[in-house]
């Protein structure tokens, strides 16, 4: 698999860093070799592996000096976001290509064609002909479900089991408003249910009953304006036919 070319911290530039699965296993990712571009200077980073971190969620990305690093934090500002790894204590149970994760600043291009990334991407008076919001496919586990707004803005969720624990991780910071979009639908056996963050507030104060027939959807919206301390949720409708 092949990805566009994208921008991160002083013009550095990643073609390429697919996921190698002859050389992933266990707790061991695998990467090809991917090319860095810093102005009229490239480098090639060769493949490799890298050891993660076991029941956690990884970050991996390749840092100023074009290594790649692993971290239990989330992606760091001017990496380059590669992926994001979810594992149990033997092996890895979730793999998310976040190649395409690039804050970029208008106001930071600068004449040498360089593109730091340095904010976040501002746009005033622009019309929008063509608009897409990253697709997401959490899982549950051990009854948990982990909602990371740093992967994306639509979250599409098979429910194979009842949801005690669930969160939501990466809201904007400061004076920025932050919302996403979450599809449930059951499994087969229908009837599974979620337990909701004390932080989501909903309308009249109850929370909406969500479809548990066997395949049936539900299709909810969050919004944030205080860094998700708090969340206004909303049912925007169910069993759709």
């Amino acid at each position: 698999m092949s990805t566009e070319k994208g921008a991160t911290a002083e013009g550095t530039r990643f073609s390429d860093f697919d996921e190698d699965p002859t050389t992933t296993r266990g707790l061991i990712w695998g990467y090809r070799a991917g090319l860095l571009r810093n102005m009229t200077t490239i480098t090639r980073v060769p493949a490799g592996t890298l050891a993660i971190y076991p029941s956690a969620t990884n970050y991996v990305e390749v840092n100023r000096e074009g290594r790649v690093v692993v971290n239990k934090g989330g992606f760091t500002s001017e990496h380059i976001p590669l992926r994001q790894i979810t594992t149990d204590a033997e092996s890895i149970t979730e793999s998310l290509d976040q190649r395409a994760l690039l804050v970029l600043s208008f106001d930071d291009f600068k004449c040498d064609g360089s593109i730091p990334m340095t904010g976040d991407l501002r746009m005033q008076r622009n019309a929008i002909k063509a608009y897409a919001e990253t697709l997401a496919k959490p899982k549950i586990f051990g009854g948990a479900l982990k909602i990371i707004l740093s992967v994306g803005n639509v979250f599409a969720v098979t429910l194979t089991a009842d949801v005690k624990n669930l969160t939501f991780e990466s809201a904007p910071e400061g004076d920025k408003a932050g919302s996403f979009t979450l599809i449930l639908t059951q499994d087969e056996t229908g009837g599974r249910n979620i337990n909701w963050p004390k932080a989501v507030k909903w309308p009249g104060g109850a929370a909406p009953a969500i479809s548990t027939e066997p395949n049936g959807d539900t299709v909810l919206t969050f919004v944030t304006i205080d860094g998700g301390l708090t969340w206004r949720g909303f049912l925007a409708g169910k069993d759709f036919a």
